[in-house]
């Protein structure tokens, strides 16, 4: 795959900040993560679009629930393990999938714990799994970090499944601190239900190579813990999907993260739970997260749109810090017109059109369409071998926008963080449903033309059905 590097347009005047306090995007060394010497923290958002970091009181219970699993307390024996894993070896959930090979070790005392992080949306999970993995790191050289959340992950960009190795506290919200990780697939989308068969089959490649490599590949005493965060959706399909995962990675320990609510938590009862008892121990906490929807609590709540959109601002903000014209400083409150302005500026690569595979998840594009759906999107960019993949599809490297395609050269134009070396390695876009921010394509100065008033075409960037936004206040009339 050929990638040259090639300006496209700038705009001039960019960069006032009328007096206000501002900041600059700095290059990202290499290696270098995005993590910040701060506390744990909630956020918060108030009138001017300011996000405001409150503090969060660990509540004790977790404290408790995270001595136990450093102790290494668990209730599964070498027999019961052995025993309950032949037993449920016979598929999961339909998909064909069985036990993974040695994970009714998992439960062996002197191993390192497996810890799957559970319960709705909105109740903290994330919170907890940091919390977790700096007490994990205070006993461990590194931890592993299995996201699963394709909609909120912790580490990434929405629409992945990822593996990270950590070796550095993690702290503040996700868009603070986003990593690369060790591997990762394009799903495509924020929601598992678009296609559980390919999620769950991600999930367990993923899983699989920590075995491989950081549990029962590892030398004795080189073994590293795991923290498995897992999607919000409990209900249905969805818990169907989430005890598939538990069945396949038969974790030593899972935290149930609990709502005061009690119609936001795991059904109620033992059916799911008897899954995988006696393999692992379940732990039940309360959650650290304050009430969102109470309008009367100082937090203000921000939907899942809101907080993917801040994980993409947060991704081609480092994507596009080199890219910045010269003395451009960035409006700490307009942080989406600052991006839209890097992104204008910002040399993108030029790729061939063919020398590279153009695959479309969860939907059917007709080839007389290719570009324009292509146009605008974000994309994985993967790297397709020559011999057969092992796992569900290639493996993917990063991801990238496509900012303009040029038929007549048969040429587009992508930004992103990959460097050069890794660049020239990919051969294969993946384009999902993960959507650039509506907030990005309608901020100033700039205007996209498939979003201007008086347009009627319906093909481009921002053309799709309308989604309901029920996070919208509206007025009943009397």
């Amino acid at each position: 795959m050929m990638f040259s590097s090639c300006w496209l347009r700038t705009s001039e005047g960019a960069g006032s900040s009328g007096g206000r306090r501002t900041f600059r995007l700095e290059p990202k060394a290499p290696g270098a993560s995005r993590s910040f010497p701060q506390a744990p923290v909630s956020e918060s958002r108030n009138k001017g679009n300011e996000i405001q970091l409150q503090p969060t009181i660990i509540p004790l219970a977790w404290k408790t629930v995270t001595d136990s699993v450093l102790n290494g307390a668990s209730t599964a024996t070498r027999a019961a393990t052995d025993i309950a894993a032949k037993d449920r070896s016979d598929g999961l959930g339909g998909t064909g999938l069985s036990a993974s090979d040695g994970a009714a070790e998992a439960g062996v005392s002197g191993r390192p714990p497996i810890v799957v992080i559970c319960g709705g949306k909105n109740v903290g999970k994330s919170t907890y799994g940091r919390y977790l993995v700096n007490r994990l790191l205070d006993r461990y050289s590194a931890v592993s970090y299995l996201e699963t959340d394709v909609g909120q992950p912790e580490f990434t960009a929405p629409g992945l499944l990822s593996l990270h190795l950590l070796t550095s506290p993690v702290f503040g919200p996700p868009s603070t601190h986003m990593r690369d990780p060790k591997t990762s697939f394009f799903y495509g989308d924020v929601s598992a239900k678009t296609d559980p068969e390919l999620y769950l089959r991600c999930v367990v490649a993923l899983y699989d190579e920590f075995r491989r490599n950081h549990y029962d590949g590892a030398a004795e005493g080189k073994q590293l813990p795991l923290v498995v965060n897992t999607h919000g959706w409990v209900k249905g399909l969805g818990l169907d999907v989430l005890i598939d995962i538990l069945r396949y990675t038969v974790p030593t320990h899972v935290v149930d993260v609990q709502s005061a609510k009690a119609n936001k938590n795991l059904p109620p009862g033992n059916f799911w739970e008897t899954t995988i008892e006696p393999l692992s121990r379940v732990h039940y906490i309360p959650t650290a997260v304050p009430d969102q929807v109470d309008a009367s609590t100082p937090f203000a709540h921000k939907f899942a749109p809101e907080e993917r959109a801040l994980r993409l601002l947060a991704h081609f903000q480092t994507a596009t810090a080199s890219g910045a014209p010269p003395g451009l400083a960035f409006n700490e409150n307009d942080a989406y017109s600052a991006l839209a302005t890097c992104l204008v500026h910002h040399r993108p690569f030029q790729v061939r059109l063919d020398a590279v595979q153009i695959y479309h998840l969860h939907g059917y594009v007709p080839p007389e369409e290719a570009l324009w759906a292509l146009n605008g999107a974000v994309v994985g960019l993967a790297k397709a071998g020559a011999e057969p993949e092992t796992g569900p599809m290639p493996r993917c490297l990063g991801i990238g926008l496509v900012r303009g395609i040029d038929p007549a050269r048969g040429v587009l134009f992508l930004v992103t963080s990959l460097p050069l070396a890794e660049l020239q390695g990919v051969n294969t876009l993946i384009q999902g449903k993960v959507d650039l921010p509506l907030q990005l394509l309608s901020a100033p100065p700039f205007v996209s033309p498939y979003l201007a008033f008086n347009s009627i075409a319906a093909e481009g960037t921002g053309s799709a059905m309308v989604k309901s936004r029920n996070n919208i206040i509206r007025k009943v009339g009397d």
